[in-house]
């Protein structure tokens, strides 16, 4: 142990009374006692002087004045002496030299924490005391009695677990709650007791507190009695206004030491003035149509509840909506709101989302009536509920039923429809080229996507195509429809499909549910999903737009000026002879060619033996730039018909492509005499 040292110039101590040092020396000597630093000490509060430490205190160095009553010489020392034991101090820490000392001086030595550490279940007196040695004489002195200091770490009430009882507040009190009116008639106080509590000690005080706020000053506890106590209205309005504010105590020993806090008593505080004027809620749709439809409920955020001005309502009070039996998290008054009409500015209020006002109608009916009101809340005490505005009437009702998405453009139980073209060999949801100015078929799904029914009698049926109204007029579902309980066949105006142009189309239906009045001519609609429509240009078409060249037999004999159209004689026939296909405009990886190829008498030009066929499909990049030739058998060249007289061969070509329907585009004629007369394979 390695105290710190230092001399303080103070001005003389008064003795405490005279010690006669005999022990070991006959001169007679007047010693003052030790003592602790007064800042160490805790405050008496009625207490005897007991040199009790303040439990704050407890790490730091303990500051130890030890006096000197007669000029000090060479050879003079101090030594400290401390322990728990009056009657057997250890020295305690270095000696000191304290020549030079004059009296009046105090020797301040230090006693580390560690030294002192105390019990957490009681309080520990530690004693302390000093030795002097007087040089010229070579004796030691004590000074008795040693004095002490106590180390209280022990909090005031009864022993863990047991808690510290709640505060005796009247049960009127309680039961009704505070107000400010019932406030000020309690002296803007509520009045309260704390009970007697364990290890109860003069000096003891209590602290009171509301929530999370404490009392400004404590209160003294009375020993052996109840203690009154108040809490102030300051401490009550610090904690604001709400239910079951809880009313708390935390005692407070000389040493400083803390209990825990007490069990609350709970009491609902509403301070703030209730307000009895509020005006009633507006729905701005509402009164406008009379009516909410699907279109206005089924929006993001929600549907607009407008709140009326109030020059009694303040920033940082909070408004709670409440739409039928649901009430909406609560929106906060702007800061600095100064009774402006509508509260939340024009066009501002509340939303209500839409599953809220779904949810608020009646089971299996997408109609009925609501009542809508708010309340004002400051913290989370009323200040007061408005008016209802009542029988806000909603109507939700749906073709194709109940949306699950709703704040989706389209109706997500609804199905696509789909197109037909007038070439009955297009697939569906094709407009093939060369027909774009025609009409076309919308078949409209009578079922949703769950199986159900979607229309009903009077539904009214559009079709969109691009964006605009396909049908000559809007369709009413009539007792027909409902009958035949099929899908709806519409005619698609041709001239729209043409306005619109070439490429994929976005075509679609829209339902408008007429609902019932009043008020009157009032419609829910909603779309279908979006179908692409592939409607083919002619361009993109193998020959680009136009009819494909013909091919033509390559090895024909054209010198023959009476058959300008080239001869096929036997030696050309024999064995087959190549039909070239020669390139075209658009020609592409994956073209289908189909070559057919008939004979003919050429006298009476009609057709003699079986129709040659031959297909073959583009698959490599080189055939894209150069003609293709197909071997055309010899049958066709001998046929028995060309045995006597001369005979002809007629050709066409169709190519289809991934932009194509039926056979595809058609080639121009080739025709070529054939000349085998007289002459076998």
């Amino acid at each position: 142990m390695n105290p710190r040292t230092k001399k303080v110039q103070r001005a003389r101590i008064a003795s405490s009374g005279p010690v006669v040092i005999g022990r070991r020396s006959n001169i007679p000597q007047t010693l003052q006692p030790p003592r602790v630093e007064p800042s160490f000490l805790a405050p008496l509060r009625g207490a005897q002087p007991d040199n009790l430490l303040l439990a704050a205190r407890k790490d730091e160095d303990l500051p130890i004045l030890l006096p000197f009553f007669v000029e000090m010489g060479p050879g003079d020392t101090y030594q400290l002496l401390f322990g728990t034991d009056p009657n057997n101090l250890a020295t305690y820490g270095a000696v000191e030299d304290v020549a030079g000392y004059a009296p009046g001086d105090e020797l301040e030595v230090v006693i580390d924490p560690q030294d002192r550490p105390g019990d957490p279940n009681q309080n520990v007196t530690y004693y302390f005391s000093y030795r002097f040695h007087f040089g010229a004489a070579d004796t030691d002195e004590d000074y008795t009695p040693p004095a002490s200091f106590i180390v209280d770490l022990v909090s005031p009430g009864d022993p863990s677990p047991i808690n510290v009882r709640e505060p005796i507040i009247e049960q009127d009190i309680i039961d009704s709650g505070l107000t400010d009116d019932s406030l000020t008639q309690l002296g803007d106080e509520v009045p309260a007791f704390i009970a007697t509590y364990g290890r109860q000690a003069q000096g003891d005080r209590v602290w009171l507190i509301v929530n999370n706020e404490r009392s400004l000053l404590p209160t003294d506890i009375v020993l052996n009695i109840p203690t009154r106590v108040a809490y102030l209205r300051e401490l009550i309005e610090r904690a604001t206004d709400g239910p079951q504010r809880e009313f708390r105590y935390q005692l407070e020993d000389r040493a400083g030491n803390l209990s825990h806090e007490s069990q609350p008593v709970r009491i609902d505080v509403r301070l703030a003035p209730v307000i009895g004027n509020l005006i009633k809620p507006k729905v701005p749709v509402f009164e406008q149509n009379g009516i909410i439809k699907y279109a206005d409920a089924a929006v993001s955020p929600g549907l607009l509840v407008e709140i009326p001005g109030h020059t009694e309502v303040h920033g940082g009070d909070t408004i709670v909506v409440k739409w039928g039996g649901t009430k909406l998290p609560g929106v906060s008054v702007p800061a600095g709101y100064n009774g402006e009409n509508p509260m939340f500015g024009p066009n501002g209020g509340i939303a209500v989302p839409y599953d809220v006002v779904r949810d608020e109608l009646p089971q299996g009916n997408p109609r009925g009536l609501i009542e809508v009101t708010y309340e004002v809340l400051n913290g989370d005490v009323s200040r007061g509920i408005s008016p209802p505005e009542e029988n806000v009437l909603v109507d939700l009702n749906l073709a194709g039923g109940e949306d699950p998405t709703p704040l989706d453009p389209v109706h997500g139980n609804l199905l696509p429809l789909t197109i037909r073209s007038m070439d009955s060999a297009a697939p569906p949801n094709v407009i093939p080229a060369g027909l774009t100015d025609q009409n076309a078929t919308a078949v409209i799904p009578w079922k949703n996507k769950n199986n159900e029914v979607v229309f009903k009698k009077d539904d009214i049926v559009r079709v969109f195509w691009d964006g605009t109204m396909a049908l000559t007029q809007e369709h009413t579902i009539d007792d027909a429809d409902m009958a035949a309980n099929d899908d709806l066949e519409l005619t698609v105006e041709g001239s729209v499909i043409d306005d619109a142009g070439t490429g994929d189309i976005a075509a679609s239906y829209e339902v408008s549910r007429p609902l019932v009045a009043p008020p009157p001519d009032q419609f829910n609609p909603r779309s279908s999903p979006d179908q692409s429509v592939d409607v083919r240009n002619a361009a993109d078409l193998p020959g680009g737009g136009n009819p494909l060249p013909k091919g033509e037999f390559i090895n024909r004999d054209t010198s023959n000026s009476a058959y300008p159209e080239g001869v096929i004689n036997a030696v050309e026939g024999r064995n087959g002879t190549p039909f070239q296909i020669p390139v075209y405009p658009k020609k592409a990886i994956g073209d289908v060619i189909h070559l057919e190829v008939q004979g003919y008498k050429r006298t009476a030009d009609t057709p003699t033996g079986n129709l040659f066929e031959y297909d073959h499909e583009v698959i490599d990049p080189s055939e894209i730039t150069q003609p293709y030739d197909f071997r055309v058998d010899e049958g066709l060249f001998f046929l028995p018909d060309f045995y006597n007289l001369y005979g002809r061969a007629k050709s066409i070509y169709w190519v289809t492509s991934d932009k194509t329907t039926g056979k595809g585009v058609q080639s121009l004629e080739d025709a070529v005499t054939i000349d085998t007369r007289g002459q076998n394979p």
